[in-house]
């Protein structure tokens, strides 16, 4: 505490100070208030922000504070950026105002104090007082109906509903019978399917609504309780209480006949209806009281005695006979609530017998023909034998059975009702046959039937439709049989080439062997084969052709065969433009014959150009196979040189032949010319844009340009890193660069512009450029005393000079004044560099024309903080130049 002195006294005291020493004391500590702003509601585990204030009762920039807090429980604590602050250490504070997180990890009531602490350790506590509690949710579970039959589907319904502020609170859900048994689903409708829920054990589940579907495999009553938790442990509850009841059910039972053949079958026919459907499962099964029988349901056997699942409504299972007689059988049927129905069931089994008759498709034909017999079989009774026979004949033949040829005496199998055999007659004459039958039954029957084979003459002849031919073309060889004799034959025809080479089809296209029998027509008349050239020449060919009486007649055929040969044409659209022009050309290369030959073709040209075709770029030489061809297809021709270029093309098919073919395509060179600004005015060291236009003859050829700049003073470029002398590419149009003239030299730099084309065409153009002068900088720093005498003593100041009379002064150029003035000085008592900015028109002057600013002025000189200092000065103009830096220090004067 300071003491109390007399008036007079003080005010000695004061002129003392006033006169000898104008330093005084200086506060830095001052107290302060805490204020803050939190809600006194929490969430478990959630931040809760905070708010704090330091306000002090005056702000001292050099003061500093700092906080530390403590939870009395220890489960909360504070949260900045994420990371929990420790508690019971000092944090600094870089903010008098900030905020930070509050979480607790249990619930319950909390205390917090928080304690700050400035520089001069004067502390503050204040205490935050918390109710923590859960984040509240709802979790419920409902449904349609209570009450359902055994295995019938009930829907079920949830709803999770986050209510509090935690909206990325996290849960599990947990279903589970209590009482009952049965499977849970949940449903996706989105993706329409079901997924099966593990009961008795946690799954997460995100807030919302859901739909289940339950099934339930217990009578009376079933208990579901449905569980929800949160991260924090926060548990509901909810049950759902679903009765089941017994279905009932009706049963009938009947055979679709009551009287069957010995091996036969029947559908035995059921019914199973409920008074209300229920879904629930069926099973069933049988007795036979009596007899002997199988029972299969889809091609399966069923067991006697053992239950088998079927379906409600209309079913039917087949039953199958194994000894004659009365067949009792009973049937039980139950579902799975236990209710249980039974219906018996009569069928009476008949033994077996059958009738045989035989019919060929003609009782006369030619000896070697071969003749359609059906043999039928008719059971009466009881059916399911099996039957096998053999044949005798009074003339010479062979019998056909599905595809296998039998003698007589050979058995073979038969099948009941209709059976096709194929006789053929050798012998001339009239011909018994005499077929034998015997069941598995032991039945055993006889029947016969003739058919008489007669001999039969013709004439043959026949020609190509076509003579001359090219390899692979084909003609039709047309043939014709005129029957001379009285009955009905079939006939066959073979070949021989005598000369040359070819290939003979059939009428129905497949290649024929030669020397080898073919069967060609049922009777008189026409057939048709052809033949495909494969090798240039004559071809010597003899038909053969035969009846089943083996009578044969023959004929000669000659062809004339000539190679494939082709013809290329090539049309261009244009003989003469531009140098890069690309060129349509039009090939069309036509085919004599139809032979399928590959071709391919090269190019030669005296220039310089690329062939495309199909898109693809070929080189002089480079092989090319042509598709598509015979016919018409396209392609170009780019000249990169300039002058007549002559292209040949040569065409090589598969069977070597060649075709040469040359176009000539004259290629004119393309000019340019160049435009660039007359002259242009340039500050000293300031940047300007300048334009070159390069304007081409023809702006749609693939020309190349490039870009020279040379400059006759101190200057640079920026144009794509060029550097003077160095040529650049360039485009058409406009090219923009910049220029910055490094010096004023003599007030004029030229600019020397040169532009060329890849096709050696080369334009120059200058341009002036007017350089116009950066302002120059003058800077004086001067200490003087002032108002000197007295009891006060001298006042000490410092200035700063831009104009000094005498020694010099900061200029501006070309009609440009000076806007502004930036010093960079060092400040000795902070002991660091200080930049300072003022307007020209802040700065002072005096009656001798010196233009100044004051930088400091002290009553003591030891506090002047610029004396004897180093400084640099700019200055700028209206332009926004800067000038150079000028270098000086404070003097004392």
């Amino acid at each position: 505490m300071k003491k109390q002195i007399t008036p007079l006294i003080g005010l000695l005291c004061l002129f003392i100070f006033t006169t000898c020493d104008k330093d005084v004391e200086i506060i830095s500590s001052f107290d302060y208030i805490i204020s803050m702003t939190y809600r006194d509601k929490a969430t478990v585990n959630l931040p809760e922000n905070i708010s704090f204030s330091v306000v002090p009762e005056r702000l001292v920039h050099t003061q500093s504070y700092q906080f530390k807090y403590e939870s009395k429980d220890g489960s909360g604590n504070f949260v900045l950026d994420g990371s929990i602050l420790a508690q019971r250490e000092w944090i600094p504070l870089n903010e008098l105002t900030f905020s930070l997180d509050f979480m607790a990890t249990t619930i319950g009531s909390k205390e917090v104090e928080v304690t700050f602490s400035d520089g001069d350790g004067l502390e503050k506590t204040v205490t935050l007082n918390y109710l923590v509690e859960h984040n509240p949710f709802i979790w419920k579970a409902s449904t349609t109906t209570n009450t359902i039959n055994i295995n019938e589907e009930v829907p079920i319904s949830l709803l999770l509903t986050n209510t509090g502020f935690d909206i990325n609170a996290k849960y599990e859900r947990n279903i589970y019978f209590i009482q009952g048994s049965g499977n849970i689903h949940l449903l996706n409708e989105e993706e329409e399917s079901e997924i099966p829920v593990e009961t008795g054990k946690f799954a997460e589940m995100q807030p919302g609504s859901f739909s289940l579907k339950g099934e339930f495999k217990e009578t009376g009553v079933n208990k579901l309780i449905f569980e929800a938790r949160d991260q924090n442990g926060q548990t509901q509850r909810d049950t759902l209480s679903i009765t089941v009841e017994e279905i009932e059910f009706s049963f009938t039972a009947s055979p679709q006949k009551n009287e069957i053949d010995l091996g036969g079958n029947t559908n035995l026919n059921f019914n199973i209806t409920e008074s209300n459907p229920s879904g629930t499962s069926y099973q069933m099964r049988y007795e036979i009281v009596s007899g002997n029988g199988t029972i299969t349901s889809g091609g399966e056997t069923v067991a006697p005695n053992t239950f088998t699942p079927v379906p409600t409504g209309n079913f039917s299972w087949d039953f199958e006979s194994s000894t004659p007689g009365s067949i009792e059988m009973i049937f039980f049927v139950r579902n799975e609530t236990g209710v249980e129905r039974q219906r018996q069931l009569t069928i009476a089994v008949s033994e077996r017998d059958y009738d045989l008759t035989v019919t060929p498709a003609a009782i006369e034909a030619f000896v070697g023909s071969s003749i359609n017999i059906t043999l039928l079989i008719n059971e009466l009774g009881a059916t399911g034998d099996t039957y096998t026979g053999f044949y005798s004949s009074s003339g010479t033949g062979s019998m056909e059975i599905a595809g296998q040829n039998y003698t007589a005496g050979q058995q073979f199998a038969l099948i009941k009702e209709s059976n096709a055999l194929t006789y053929t007659g050798i012998s001339e004459g009239r011909h018994t046959l005499t077929f034998k039958v015997k069941s598995t039954s032991n039945i055993e029957k006889e029947i016969s039937t003739e058919i008489d084979f007669v001999s039969i003459d013709f004439n043959f002849s026949g020609s190509a439709s076509n003579n001359e031919l090219f390899i692979t073309e084909t003609t039709n060889l047309n043939f014709i049989i005129n029957q001379t004799g009285i009955g009905a034959t079939t006939y066959e025809s073979r070949y021989i080439i005598n000369q040359g080479e070819g290939l003979i089809r059939g009428s129905n296209g497949t290649q024929l062997a030669p020397n080898t029998y073919y069967e060609t027509s049922e009777g008189p008349g026409n057939y048709t084969w052809s033949f495909e050239a494969t090798k240039a020449g004559r071809i010597d060919m003899t038909f053969f052709t035969r009846n089943v009486t083996g009578q044969e007649e023959e004929i000669r055929l000659f062809i004339d065969v000539e190679a494939t040969d082709f013809s290329l044409d090539i049309v261009a659209a244009n003989t003469n433009d531009f140098v890069f022009q690309t060129i349509p050309l039009s090939f069309t290369l036509n085919q004599q014959g139809v032979e399928q030959l590959t071709y391919n073709m090269t190019y030669s040209s005296n220039g310089d150009g690329v062939l495309t075709i199909g898109g693809v770029d070929y080189n002089p030489g480079e092989n090319i196979a042509l598709t598509n061809v015979p016919g018409t297809f396209n392609g170009s021709y780019t000249g990169n040189s300039v002058g007549n270029h002559q292209v040949t093309f040569r065409v090589v098919s598969s069977n070597n032949i060649t075709e040469d073919k040359t176009i000539n395509i004259n290629f004119n060179t393309i000019g340019f010319q160049i435009s660039v600004p007359a002259n242009l005015s340039v500050k000293e060291t300031l940047t300007e844009s300048l334009n070159v236009v390069i304007n081409p003859d023809r702006t749609d050829l693939n020309v190349n340009y490039e870009i020279q700049l040379v400059t006759d003073q101190n200057g640079t470029f920026n144009f794509g890193g060029i550097s003077p002398g160095i040529y650049l590419p360039a485009s058409t149009g406009n090219n923009t660069f910049n220029y910055t003239p490094l010096d004023y030299a003599n007030g004029t730099h030229i600019i020397t512009v040169s532009v060329r084309d890849n096709l050696g065409n080369t334009n120059v153009e200058n341009i002036v450029v007017n350089v116009n002068r950066k302002p120059i900088a003058f800077g004086r720093a001067e200490k003087e005393n002032v108002n000197c005498g007295g009891l006060n003593g001298c006042d000490y100041r410092v200035r700063m000079y831009i104009k000094r009379a005498g020694f010099g002064e900061s200029r501006a150029f070309d009609g440009a004044t000076i806007t502004t003035v930036r010093i960079r000085i060092f400040n000795r008592q902070d002991n660091r560099w200080e930049t300072i900015v003022k307007n020209f028109n802040e700065l002072e002057t005096n009656t001798q024309g010196d233009i100044y600013w004051r930088l400091e002025e002290e009553a003591r000189e030891s506090r002047l903080r610029y004396l004897d200092q180093d400084f640099e000065i700019e200055v700028q103009d209206n332009d926004g130049i800067w000038s150079d830096k000028s270098f000086g220090s404070v003097i004392r004067v």
